[in-house]
């Protein structure tokens, strides 16, 4: 496997990466729930400068990524209030399901944490769906719930806070 930056032409195999994660939460989620559309324009994000990313290939496929930026204070998704200083917002970390449980999501994390404490934030934070398969990872990994809870009106699910000190 591969691990490298994120380059433009990513945003493809991001976006149907994404989409393939997305799918898997029809095992735990009240029937009825559909993913949201996902196209390349939104993963095109991850080449912001403000944004680190890592992506990880095997045999030439993007099976995984993860990616932060300076965090704002953000009492839901989506809707941004101020930056808070020397706190990173872990915005992403996908991995392909059929690359599940091999350690690729705790390495990703592991190299952002790495790098947060570099460009030396201090804490950092993310939110998940509640009650995702993730949140088993986060709190394997020193995460925890931190007491934000929301509606993801993008999404169509409630979604929860975790944080770490760096």
């Amino acid at each position: 496997m591969i691990e490298r930056p994120f380059r433009a032409e990513d945003a493809e195999p991001l976006a149907a990466l994404v989409r393939a994660c997305d799918a898997t939460y029809r095992d735990w989620l009240p029937a009825g729930w559909t993913p949201p559309e996902v196209g390349a324009d939104w993963a095109a994000r991850f080449g912001d400068p403000d944004r680190w990313c890592v992506v990880v290939e095997d045999a030439g496929e993007v099976v995984a990524f993860a990616s932060f930026r300076p965090a704002l204070d953000e009492p839901s998704p989506g809707a941004p209030g101020p930056l808070l200083p020397g706190v990173a917002h872990v915005g992403a970390v996908f991995v392909a399901p059929s690359h599940w449980r091999r350690g690729i999501g705790a390495r990703m994390l592991g190299l952002a944490e790495e790098e947060m404490r570099a460009q030396s934030y201090a804490r950092a934070v993310l939110w998940t769906p509640d009650g995702a398969p993730a949140e088993r990872l986060y709190t394997a990994l020193g995460w925890a719930r931190d007491g934000r809870r929301a509606w993801h009106d993008w999404v169509g699910v409630m979604v929860v806070g975790y944080a770490k000190d760096l």
